[in-house]
């Protein structure tokens, strides 16, 4: 099976370095150039097995996809409310330079707190629970890394186990299966993590952008590596 994630194109909120959560922004040119050449690179890498394009409901993502989906000739488009970015709440649309100065100790606590939830905010638990719930549902990846505190060689071994008797099976039956998953920088970085068995933590240490992709294998055994 192969996961080919794409970040969606860039908008004019990206371009001011904005955090862009709920907020329906529509791409930009540049994003739309960004979402075709994806469809190029996709074609260069001859992927043609496509089984089903996911999307995130959101306008820059489903606009991402239909350009893609269009480009390639592939029509099945699902969207997923799982695959939308974190909501914002009241600092949806803002630059880090106005969060300083319109909310300055909520600032404060989520410098000294990366989880920490803005006003009318999404926690960071729930976005990282739904795109796990997304993940799991496509590729019967079972959740076992919940435990981040524990060494990364223990959750190798979780997750070998976990895979092992839960998903081998079904593995086989969809071995060829190549899914497209359209979405934002906020999933992005919690689904490699939970595909590559990594601690959570991991998720601020990949920088994704826009409309590039990410390419996962996860092979009959379970077993999911990057394919650069």
């Amino acid at each position: 099976m192969e996961l080919i994630i794409i970040r969606h194109g860039e908008t004019d909120a990206n371009t001011k370095g904005a955090l862009l959560g709920w907020t329906d922004a529509a791409l930009n040119e540049c994003g739309i150039e960004q979402a075709k050449t994806a469809s190029k690179k996709l074609r260069e890498l001859k992927i043609t097995n496509i089984n089903t394009i996911f999307s995130s409901p959101l306008k820059r993502a489903a606009q991402t996809a239909e350009i893609i989906s269009n480009e390639l000739g592939h029509k099945n488009i699902i969207y997923s409310e799982n695959l939308k970015e974190r909501n914002f709440g009241n600092w949806d649309g803002l630059t880090i330079d106005e969060i300083k100065q319109l909310h300055e100790n909520e600032y404060r606590l989520w410098m000294e707190d990366i989880n920490y939830c803005m006003k009318n905010g999404e926690e960071v638990c729930n976005i990282n629970k739904r795109v796990k719930v997304f993940l799991e549902d496509i590729t019967n990846i079972p959740n076992t890394w919940n435990i981040s505190n524990e060494s990364f060689q223990t959750l190798q071994k979780v997750t070998k186990v976990g895979k092992e008797t839960k998903a081998a099976k079904t593995f086989d039956e969809v071995a060829e299966t190549t899914y497209i998953i359209v979405t934002h920088l906020g999933c992005i970085r919690y689904m490699i993590p939970f595909l590559l068995g990594m601690p959570d933590e991991y998720s601020w240490r990949f920088r994704v952008d826009n409309g590039s992709l990410v390419r996962v294998c996860i092979n009959r055994e379970g077993y999911a590596y990057l394919k650069i």
